[in-house]
């Protein structure tokens, strides 16, 4: 497994402030994972718009 980073918020915030590439690598993952990119989402808006309207 990879290096532990303690339970609990302060422990895991504390770790992030003294591990700034472990930070950086997390919000990158997240990032990837969970924000659509702004092509996609103006579109995605778009659509569920017109959905909206039709019904």
């Amino acid at each position: 497994g990879g290096e532990r980073i303690g339970q609990g918020k302060e422990n895991a915030r504390q770790y992030l402030k003294d591990n700034p590439s472990a930070a950086k690598e997390l919000d990158a993952a997240l990032r990837a994972k969970l924000l659509v990119p702004a092509g996609k989402g103006a579109a995605v808006a778009a659509s569920e718009e017109a959905e909206e309207v039709e019904a």
